[in-house]
């Protein structure tokens, strides 16, 4: 198992002997911005990360790093195409919480393109990757006056569609801003995506929790949220969908991550309900800040926490283990994750970015 970390502003690496102890070493590096990295999963030895005022590139791993050419006041990172190492999207801090997002086909050699032409955007950004297809990105943001809080784009990047169901009332700009915390995607060999799951806060007409559509590529998917007491109105952060086989049926099983380390799923009665809440005891994060849930092709799950660290389970939440890394090196407890990531490079699903 091959773990790299962006923690505390400081690029880790770990290795897992035969013994399942992993340990934590720091590599030489820039002082990277939290939540501020990727990897390009063509060749997962490139990472792109932020060393305001430039966009720094490592090539072997993050052992060394380089300014790319062209500085951007206050970015941080937000993807890499896995289909070109030179496409990347950033962002560029304008004031407090509010970025412009920025694309380039050149890995900032040039000046990079506003992907959303005039617009600004709120932080948090959110950008998460079809399992589907590496070309189509999904953007979480906080919007008012109107504007759409999720975003989707066929090319990387280069250009984004509005969902018009996250949209808030352009008639009431005082109206509580919709924010979409998180998307997932369900693995179904089309390169299409007609399921997905989206969590966030809701704004205008809109219920705080989850929604779902099983009609994303119509021109007007139809979104249903998810309405059961366990989980309605919550505030849920990620969220994470992979398919298992019920009675020799394929259903979707969804999990869902709240603000304070609560844990839900749903338990295929139907489709989208009956959801229950796994007892806090049983959580080994609970009581702390949620950052991002995975649900992996190889059936476990991943959890990232800030202050707790990362968390692995193989039965759908009911037993975790910790990557946290033990003995005598830096462990992920020492630390305050503020960002994760798989590498999609990697089969076997054993590197990551956090």
């Amino acid at each position: 198992l091959t773990i790299s970390a962006i923690a505390f502003y400081v690029l880790f690496f770990s290795t897992q002997n035969a013994q399942t102890q992993t340990t934590w070493t720091p590599l030489d590096g820039p002082l990277l911005t939290p939540a501020s990295k990727d990897v390009s999963a063509n060749d997962n030895n490139i990472i792109y990360g932020a060393d305001a005022p430039f966009i720094v590139k490592s090539t072997d791993g993050g052992e060394n790093w380089h300014q790319t050419l062209y500085k951007i006041p206050s970015p941080i990172v937000l993807s890499v195409s896995p289909d070109n190492q030179l496409k990347v999207v950033a962002g560029q801090k304008v004031k407090n919480d509010v970025y412009k997002l920025l694309y380039t086909e050149d890995g900032f050699a040039t000046e990079p393109r506003n992907a959303l032409v005039t617009e600004t955007i709120k932080k948090p950004l959110r950008l998460v990757r079809s399992v589907n297809n590496s070309e189509r990105v999904y953007l979480g943001i906080t919007y008012k006056s109107g504007k759409s809080s999720l975003r989707y784009s066929l090319d990387a990047g280069f250009s984004w569609i509005s969902v018009n169901y996250f949209r808030d009332d352009p008639e009431n700009p005082d109206d509580i801003a919709t924010s979409v915390y998180d998307v997932a995607t369900l693995k179904n060999g089309t390169g299409m995506d007609d399921k997905v799951l989206v969590a966030g806060y809701g704004g205008y007409g809109i219920q705080d929790g989850m929604w779902y559509t099983e009609n994303f590529d119509e021109e007007e998917p139809t979104f249903t949220p998810i309405t059961d007491i366990a989980v309605s109105g919550k505030d849920i952060i990620s969220v994470a969908m992979r398919v298992e086989l019920v009675s020799g049926i394929e259903k979707s099983r969804k999990f869902a991550l709240g603000a304070n380390g609560n844990f839900y799923r749903n338990k295929f009665e139907n489709d989208l309900e009956p959801w229950e809440k796994l007892p806090d005891e049983q959580i080994p994060f609970y009581g702390y800040n949620a950052i991002k849930i995975l649900a992996l092709s190889n059936g476990n799950l991943v959890v990232a926490s800030h202050g707790k660290g990362i968390f692995t389970s193989s039965d759908n939440g009911d037993n975790w283990s910790s990557l946290n890394g033990s003995g005598s090196g830096h462990t992920l407890r020492d630390l305050n994750v503020n960002a994760f990531s798989l590498d999609p490079s990697d089969e076997d699903e054993e590197r990551w970015y956090v």
